[in-house]
């Protein structure tokens, strides 16, 4: 017998092909887990066990998998196995069925009993279809720029390489779309998190009198000049340097931390070989000379050459502003409570140096990845990689009960652009902050400096500067907003970054975009930074970018936020101040609450539930999906109030009622096959206005209980029960009409 183990696993495809095809399927295999898809695919079991083993092997796969990809050739007709035993058997069961049409399909001459099957079912997508080819451009373009990211870095933790068949990545596209499984390049980890968000007076950046600056080299100085990267017009590039000497830095000790890094992990002539083999464009000194500053300089004039390429020729907007580097994290909490005490210390930078550091790093990681296992206890060992600190999060439109995610992709004139990301990413400085107003008491701005020469800089300023510089959408029409999380991107760049949002209330009587529209004409960078923007429903957002480029950072916040069990998304979503919620309520996608309802401690509202205005609902009650419970209801403890079940207004619930929704329950068929949504029929209960059920009455599906009617405690109710009657007993009897 097979290990019981191996056949409870639980897998997302189940992968049936003819053994002529078995390469196609194994590369298959290979896209499809490479890419977070777990498949049922062992040619080495498939192949060799016959027998009743093998047709248990492959019917627990069936069973144990979400969806059962068809490989089909024509030459599967004349498989008795695969239409009967995998085909047929995933049909009886109930799994959702693709096809992959690997030849031409005629239906025509079709088995009727193959055609049956599949005639209706989900075909996949062919590159002989150009229909298919073309939904899917964007997306063929987005595979193309993260491929590119991925050489960036020699990435090779997944074969990211252009497809020998580029069918492969389309039917993993379409698999990613029925699973709501979207591929951000790189990835995100959280270093510290708030359950809902950190209190302004919980989260502070401190800027230490430390810099760490690589120069732009002579060479190239006059002509990033010309180009205005350097010496740009703002005002505030004098008045910042006059700010920075003003700090006195330290700009030594991080370029001393940078070389020590290198040598303790890594042979100057293993980075001297890596670079000679994959750039053959840059002019190398000999060997016995290459040293860590001969890399510096390499590395300088190369980014050099880049600015100017991309400012000369690809027509892109770029200045070396001053920015923030992270030298260190601390996540404390005070003494005898849960309030946190979250303190960013950080360094001075500017972006030329920051895009040094991201090429150093592509070069590094290259030779060997040293950057897999970053957190706060040995953040400070990285610090001069990190030169850029990152603020993003996403806006959330309210109209009523209705929310909807804003979505922007990033204009291809900025770092990492073409990517779908946040309602607004910015980065962290003082440069726009620390001039808006000089003060005479030595204050700059938003930002103020002790007499240690530290910075420090509030992060909610910063928060509140991005939204507005991005969206055009001022702190004062904000109806909730904050910073929930710290976390690092490793993906062709390291950074840090902290994670926001904030939430807007908006009118129904225009659609969002033109609403948000207004607020984007008055946005400063706007125009500079987002090149699309969308707005979907905040539920099934991550399943609408499925198959687009994501940012790994704005991935992980979204999946977050549309996630019911979520307590950030509970506190903001569902706590209004109309509402009462107590602990470890889950509520689920699209669910309709009214106002002034109380919901306690461990209930549940399930997808698409609606419940009306001045409800009750005690604790520990279920409400199934699409419930629809009315106005003025009261539902005791320990209640599930399952699908097919309507309460009217004033309807009083007692403790432990039980409903049910089939009148015929069974677990598994006379087959032993597991009983699925087409072996029972839903039965619908209907519950009249002001009608009141006893502490633990059982309620049988398929009937009606008039308006104002009183079952009484522990009655069994079998039949409709007219308006106004009292009924009891097992079965319910009318006792009083």
């Amino acid at each position: 017998m097979i290990e019981q183990e191996k056949l409870a696993l639980k897998r997302d495809i189940f992968i049936s092909y003819k053994s002529e095809h078995v390469k196609f399927a194994e590369r298959l295999f290979d896209e499809l887990n490479e890419h977070g898809i777990s498949a049922w695919f062992d040619k080495d079991i498939l192949h060799t066990k016959g027998g009743e083993e093998y047709k248990e092997y492959i019917h627990n796969g069936i069973k144990n998998s979400s969806i059962f990809l068809l490989i089909y050739t024509k030459d599967v007709e004349r498989s008795h196995f695969i239409l009967n035993e995998e085909l047929k058997y995933a049909a009886d069961n109930g799994i959702k069925i693709c096809c992959y049409a690997k030849e031409e399909v005629d239906f025509e001459t079709m088995k009727p009993e193959l055609k049956e099957i599949v005639y209706d079912i989900q075909w996949l997508s062919n590159e002989k279809d150009s229909k298919h080819i073309s939904q899917y451009r964007e997306a063929i373009k987005d595979e193309q720029k993260r491929i590119s990211l991925a050489k960036s870095v020699n990435d090779m933790s997944k074969r990211y390489c252009e497809y020998e068949d580029i069918n492969l990545f389309l039917v993993r596209i379409e698999i990613q779309r029925l699973l709501g499984l979207p591929t951000p390049y790189g990835t995100y980890t959280t270093l510290c998190r708030s359950e809902h968000h950190y209190k302004q007076n919980e989260i502070g950046i401190v800027a230490h009198n430390k810099g760490f600056f690589i120069p732009v080299p002579d060479k190239f100085q006059n002509k990033l000049k010309e180009l205005r990267f350097l010496g740009t017009d703002h005002k505030s590039v004098k008045e910042i340097e006059d700010l920075w000497k003003t700090l006195n830095l330290d700009t030594e000790s991080l370029m001393i931390q940078l070389h020590n890094y290198i040598e303790k992990n890594y042979e100057i002539e293993d980075i001297y070989n890596w670079i000679s083999q994959n750039n053959p464009d840059i002019e190398l000194p000999e060997k016995n000379i290459f040293s860590l500053d001969e890399l510096i300089r390499v590395v300088s004039e190369k980014v050099s050459r880049n600015f100017i390429n991309q400012i000369e020729t690809e027509r892109k907007t770029m200045f070396n502003g001053a920015m923030l580097g992270v030298l260190d994290i601390s996540d404390d909490r005070t003494c005898n409570q849960e309030d946190h005490l979250l303190e960013l210390r950080m360094y001075h930078s500017d972006y030329f140096t920051f895009k040094c550091t991201v090429e150093l790093y592509h070069i590094l990681r290259s030779v060997k990845d040293t950057f897999a296992d970053i957190k706060t206890t040995n953040l400070h060992e990285y610090a001069p990689f990190l030169c850029s600190l990152g603020m993003g999060g996403f806006i959330t439109v309210r109209q009523e009960d209705y929310l909807t995610l804003m979505w922007t992709k990033r204009s291809d004139s900025i770092s990492s652009g073409d990517m779908w990301h946040f309602s607004f990413d910015e980065t962290v400085n003082i440069y726009k902050d620390a001039l808006r107003e000089r003060l005479s008491n030595g204050e700059y701005g938003n930002i103020s400096v002790d007499k240690n020469g530290y910075v420090n800089i509030s992060p909610y300023k910063n928060l509140y500067r991005g939204i507005y510089e991005e969206n055009g959408l001022p702190k004062e029409i904000l109806s909730e907003s904050g910073i929930c999380e710290v976390g690092i991107i490793t993906s062709e760049r390291l950074e840090i970054e902290l994670l926001g949002y904030a939430i807007v209330d908006m009118p129904m009587s225009e659609p969002i975009p033109v609403q948000m529209r207004r607020h984007r004409l008055i946005a400063p960078d706007g125009y500079l930074e987002i090149s699309k923007m969308e707005f979907v429903s905040l539920y099934d957002s991550v399943n609408n970018y499925t198959g687009r480029l994501l940012t790994p950072e704005s991935y992980h916040l979204a999946t977050a936020l549309q996630t019911g069990k979520n307590k950030f998304f509970n506190k903001n979503i569902c706590d209004r101040e109309d509402l009462t919620i107590g602990k470890y309520v889950e509520i689920g996608k699209n669910v309709k609450i009214g106002t002034g309802c109380l919901i306690e401690n461990y209930s549940t509202m399930s997808d698409e539930c609606e419940i009306g205005n001045y409800c009750k609902i005690h604790r520990n009650v279920f409400i199934d999906n699409g419930v629809k419970i009315g106005n003025y209801v009261k539902i005791q403890n320990n209640n599930s109030i399952y699908h097919g079940v309507t309460l009217e207004d004033g309807v009083f619930v007692g403790t432990n009622v039980c409903f049910t929704n089939d009148r015929y329950p069974r677990s598994i068929n006379k087959d032993g096959t597991p009983v699925t949504s087409k072996d029972w029929t839903l039965e619908y209960t209907h519950v009249g206005k002001g009608a009141s059920i006893g502490a633990g009455a059982v309620i049988r599906c398929g009937i009606t209980i008039g308006e104002w009617a009183m079952i009484g405690c522990g009655a069994v109710v079998t039949k409709d029960v007219p308006a106004g009657a009292v009924v009891a007993g097992n079965p319910a009897q009318i006792i009083k009409n």
